[in-house]
């Protein structure tokens, strides 16, 4: 996984004060082909890309906070789709035949109307990142700590795979907490 920070630095030489911004790029490596990096979000979203759709949700935006036991995401501005807010990791390969287990642990508070998220695997078998059939599932949050899973086989090599979370339909106020955020695999079935 790929993660680009922008570092501002401020000049200060004779009373003139400039400014630059420099791009650093950190690469995580994955140790199994299938794992997620970062998974209990130990580094932050180090290994993560944060995707808020401003094209179908324009403005919408949500806070991020390290957290003693993982991430929490907070809602500013929802859209009105569970994808049009997510966090994902791209470049996760399956191997053909193989069983793979996705979980997630999280759970939430100041909850309104709209509790669903969802967390989905999606392939890019060459026009897109589309959904992989029976690789999702949809999430009603509560106030408690819930172990979230399912189970997949896929039919095929997936070279370049995405998992991600999406939350854009979640009422604003509403805190979601991640404690962690996995695959498990792979198993012959």
């Amino acid at each position: 996984g790929r993660t680009d920070f922008l570092l501002n630095y401020v000049l200060e030489v004779d009373g003139k004060v400039a400014y630059h911004t420099r791009r650093v790029t950190v690469t995580m490596e994955r140790a199994k082909q299938w794992q997620i990096i970062n998974e209990g979000f130990d580094s932050w979203l180090a290994g993560w890309t944060v995707d808020m759709n401003q094209t179908n949700a324009p403005g919408s935006s949500a806070n991020f906070n390290q957290e003693t036991d993982g991430l929490s995401i907070e809602m500013v501005k929802k859209g009105s789709a569970n994808w049009h807010m997510q966090i994902f990791q791209v470049g996760v390969r399956f191997v053909k035949n193989e069983t793979y287990t996705v979980e997630i642990r999280l759970k939430a508070d100041s909850l309104g109307a709209n509790k669903v998220v969802t967390i989905e695997l999606a392939a890019n078998l060459g026009s897109g990142f589309t959904p992989y059939p029976n690789a999702a599932k949809n999430i009603t949050l509560t106030g408690e700590y819930v172990v979230h899973t399912f189970t997949f086989t896929p039919t095929q090599d997936l070279t370049s795979a995405r998992l991600g979370f999406q939350f854009g339909n979640v009422n604003v106020g509403t805190k979601i907490y991640i404690d962690y955020f996995t695959i498990i695999g792979p198993t012959t079935e």
